[in-house]
C-alpha cells in the first residue's frame, strides 16, 4: 500500500516499497495492505488539519535494499550463473527497452534460458517487468507510487517530505533495517566477477559498498533519473 492514515495524530504517510512500509504498519497497527476507499484518500489529502508526511529515499540504498530481499527469499537465483554487474546491465537492458513481462534471462543472455522472477517471499510469482515494461516487485520506482497522490495535493497543504532515516519524526519505531548478511568473519572472498548463484547456495549477502562500483552505480543512477528528478521536483514545490 501506499497510504497509511494516522486518524489519532492527524497524519497522513505517503510511500513507496522499501521506504518504511513494515515500520508505518507497525506504528499503526494497521495491515500491510490496507485499503482506503478513493474518496477518504482524497478527502484526507485535501484536509489542511492532516499533515502529509512523503517518505522518499536515496535510489542507491533502496535498490540495494530490494535487491537483498528478493535475493534473500527467491529461489530463481541458485540458477543464475551471473555476476551482479551482469544482473544490473541485464535490468538496465529491460528498462531502457521497455520490454514487458519479463521472466526469463534470455532475453538479453541468449545462451541462458533461465527464470527469473518477484515476489516469492510473499507466495507471489511475477516478471520483473509489468505489462507496460515498467520494473515491478521491489525495485518498482518511486514515483510510480508517489505520483498520483501527491498530484492531488496542493504546494501550500501542511506537506513534508523525509528521507526513511527520518522516520523516527514521527513514529515511536526506527527505521525497519533487517540485516541479511551473515557474520562480519565469515572467509568468503566477493568480487564483481562471483555468480549470483554462488552467493545464493552460500546464503552470503555482501555489504553494499562490496557490490557497487563506479559503472553499476551509473547504470543504477541511469535507471532511477526519473526518481532522482521527481524526489527534487517534490522538495521544491513543497519546501
Amino acid at each position: 500500500m501506499t497510504v497509511y492514515i494516522d486518524f489519532i495524530n492527524n497524519l497522513c504517510f505517503i510511500l513507496s516499497p522499501k521506504c518504511g512500509t513494515q515500520t508505518i504498519s507497525k506504528h499503526l497497527r494497521i495491515p500491510l495492505n490496507i485499503k482506503y476507499s478513493e474518496n477518504e484518500i482524497k478527502n484526507i489529502l485535501n484536509d489542511t488539519e492532516i499533515k502529509k508526511v512523503i517518505v522518499v529515499r536515496d535510489v542507491i540504498d533502496r535498490f540495494y535494499s530490494g535487491f537483498i530481499e528478493d535475493f534473500k527469499n527467491n529461489d530463481c537465483y541458485l540458477d543464475l550463473d551471473i555476476s551482479f554487474y551482469e544482473y544490473i546491465k541485464f535490468i538496465a537492458y529491460c528498462y531502457d527497452n521497455k520490454l514487458k513481462n519479463v521472466n526469463n534471462l534470455n532475453i538479453y543472455y541468449s545462451d541462458k534460458d533461465k527464470l527469473i522472477q518477484w515476489g516469492e517471499c510473499s507466495s507471489l510469482h511475477l516478471p520483473i517487468t509489468d505489462s507496460c515494461g515498467n520494473l515491478s516487485g521491489h525495485i518498482v520506482h518511486q514515483k510510480k507510487h508517489l505520483e498520483p497522490y501527491t498530484n492531488l495535493i496542493d504546494k501550500n497543504n501542511n506537506v513534508e517530505i523525509i528521507d526513511i532515516s527520518e522516520l523516527n519524526k514521527f513514529t515511536n519505531i526506527h527505521e525497519n533495517i533487517i540485516s541479511y548478511k551473515k557474520a562480519d568473519n565469515i572467509d568468503y572472498d566477493y568480487d564483481f566477477n562471483t555468480l549470483l548463484s554462488d552467493l545464493k547456495k552460500r546464503n552470503f549477502n555482501p555489504k553494499k559498498e562490496k557490490m557497487f562500483n563506479k559503472n553499476i552505480l551509473r547504470i543504477i543512477n541511469h535507471i532511477y533519473d526519473s526518481d532522482n528528478e521527481f524526489i527534487n521536483n517534490l522538495r521544491m514545490k513543497f519546501k
